[in-house]
């Protein structure tokens, strides 16, 4: 396959405006769905249990929200409470009185630092906030080539400072549009944000193997004993995350323990992860249009160009 058929391919996921349901509707429905899936959410998981500050952030919407505002923010102006402020506003699902909290969060995971001299005060990412972020949204993206196989054109670029900047801009700058656009924030994601641990418990869950289904059909073995030593959360609040999920009536406790997703949980948590897939295909999209001079023949490594040439059967 050519570089000029992959960039073209690529173009349909220009997506201007608000990504829809139906769109994400699009992506739950393609035959890899299921594999592209799970890949994210375990990958996820791997990676986040493998750095300090993404597990931090993984437990729950809040701080995760933070950390990609946080990286918008530094992309169109600066970082600094008050547009720290107006971008809760904006969120609608967070309150502006959380932003100095949130802020002394990701200074405690020394994702940020203060910049001297600056008022209001400016801070700016750190080198490991940066690499932490690539490292997941390399894996985000390597889901999503699952579902686009032209996704490789930017996946295969990322080790060059210019592509990986443009790219993590608009990814954050598209999460945070569709964080401040939707209306009604669905059920699975107000638990994902009121509860510290409810991300990575529920991706646990979401990863349980059960015939083929993503996420599972039936019951899940559960253990609270098992979970809170695992992502290091209480025991009662492992209680409290399943008490409001209950309540939003997207799962149910069973005698033994085991708990079983509703159908509506499992239909929001497809939307979900395919909105995270449909993102980072937009991203890579909108990173070929704006840097068409990374992406041109010539540009490619000398590998690269071999890795090519095999694909198209061109003798090198």
């Amino acid at each position: 396959m050519s570089i000029e058929s992959d960039i073209g391919r690529l173009a349909s996921w220009c997506i201007e405006g608000q990504l829809t349901d139906e769109r994400c509707a699009e992506v739950t429905a393609h035959p890899s769905f299921e594999r592209a899936a799970h890949f994210f959410v375990s990958n996820m998981m791997v990676t986040s249990q493998a750095d300090p500050g993404l597990r931090g952030v993984f437990q729950d919407a809040a701080h995760y929200i933070a950390a990609m505002m946080a990286l918008y923010l530094h992309a169109t102006g600066g970082i600094t409470l008050p547009r720290f402020k107006q971008a809760c506003t904006q969120v609608r699902t967070m309150s502006p009185g959380r932003a100095r909290a949130l802020l002394y969060y990701l200074r405690y995971l020394n994702w940020i630092v203060p910049v001297p001299g600056t008022r209001p005060q400016r801070y700016e990412p750190t080198a490991s906030f940066i690499a932490a972020w690539h490292r997941h949204l390399r894996v985000a993206l390597q889901a999503s080539a699952i579902i686009e196989p032209a996704a490789t054109l930017v996946l295969e670029r990322l080790d060059r400072p210019e592509v990986t900047e443009r790219y993590v801009q608009l990814v954050a700058m598209g999460d945070f549009a569709t964080a401040f656009s939707t209306p009604q924030t669905p059920a699975i994601l107000r638990i994902f944000q009121q509860r510290r641990g409810a991300t990575q418990i529920v991706m646990s869950l979401m990863l349980t193997a059960n015939d083929g289904n993503f996420p599972p059909v039936g019951a899940i073995p559960f253990s609270a004993a098992e979970v809170s030593r695992r992502f290091q959360v209480s025991r009662p609040q492992v209680r409290r995350v399943l008490m409001e999920a209950a309540r939003e009536g997207l799962l149910s406790r069973k005698a033994d323990g085991a708990v079983e997703f509703h159908e509506s949980a499992r239909r929001e948590l497809r939307l979900f992860c395919a909105g995270q897939i449909a993102r980072c295909l937009i991203a890579a999209a909108f990173t070929v249009r704006q840097l068409p001079h990374a992406f041109a023949q010539e540009a490619l490594a000398p590998a690269a160009i071999a890795a090519e040439a095999d694909r198209s059967g061109v003798t090198v």
